[in-house]
């Protein structure tokens, strides 16, 4: 139980006596359901919100970079990091891009399928969770129909004379060996070459999971998994994912999710 006299202690009962402990940090002592929690100052002082499913999420009504998750009944409140934005969609909440959560939510139909943005030649577009979501063309090339299938190509170059490298496994992901900065993604049948957002760089997980990261934070891992001998330059798009946020893309569904602890439980 908490320590009605000091927010930050608590009492645990050790060998059958009430024994009195410190939350860890600035954290302060709660009770809710029955159990008693340290938690964060301004989780603390929060508007408490009941829920009844736990893990589901869902986005603050009135704040745009925060997202709630239920626990043990209750709404928990979770910053989004580096200045992104939550998004929900699909029955869950996320953090991306400003851009992409403040982007029109354009319905599609038909999974992984793909297309030029019309009006703008340098976007390319994937159907994801039953919306379109958006990538640039890298490099100054911009975007094409080849076979029903949108590619980012130079646009000196004949669409029909693009080189093809044909894949197995709708979904898979490599990093190309040549440019840290590139993975690839087998979509359609054909890899499609793509870029990490801003300075990030690729790498694999330790389950063998294409990521993108910030270039320090890969430089200091030790996770660096094994980089693949890159595939014919077939033309790549930008705004790729990023482990700074929960970001989406293509066939290749690169999803993030940053749990932040807000206080132990005990």
């Amino acid at each position: 139980m908490c320590d009605s006299a000091n927010r930050s202690s608590f009492y645990m009962c050790v060998n059958k006596n009430w024994t009195k402990m410190k939350c860890e940090g600035a954290n302060v002592c709660i009770s809710r359901n029955k159990k008693t929690m340290c938690v964060s100052e301004a989780e603390a002082n929060a508007p408490v919100q009941s829920c009844t499913s736990s893990g589901t999420t869902q986005c603050a009504r009135d704040n745009k970079i925060v997202f709630q998750t239920c626990v043990d009944n209750y709404w928990t409140n979770s910053t989004c990091s580096d200045g992104n934005y939550c998004l929900y969609r699909a029955g869950s909440a996320m953090c991306v891009e400003k851009a992409l959560a403040e982007a029109p939510q354009v319905p599609c139909s038909t999974a992984n399928a793909t297309q030029c943005f019309d009006g703008d030649d340098t976007i390319y577009q994937i159907c994801y969770q039953n919306y379109w979501s958006n990538s640039t063309c890298d490099k100054g090339n911009v975007c094409g129909m080849s076979k029903d299938t949108a590619v980012c190509h130079d646009p000196s170059q004949p669409i029909v004379d693009i080189p093809e490298e044909p894949c197995s496994e709708d979904g898979l992901k490599e990093c190309i060996a040549s440019n840290e900065t590139l993975y690839r993604v087998c979509t359609n049948g054909l890899w499609a070459n793509l870029t990490c957002a801003d300075t990030d760089v690729c790498r694999l997980d330790n389950d063998n999971n294409v990521i993108c990261l910030d270039k320090d934070q890969a430089d200091l891992s030790s996770t660096m998994g094994t980089l693949y001998a890159p595939s014919p330059y077939i033309g790549h798009l930008s705004g790729g994912p990023s482990l700074r946020a929960i970001c989406l893309h293509g066939a290749g569904v690169m999803l993030t999710v940053v749990v932040m602890a807000i206080g132990a439980s005990i």
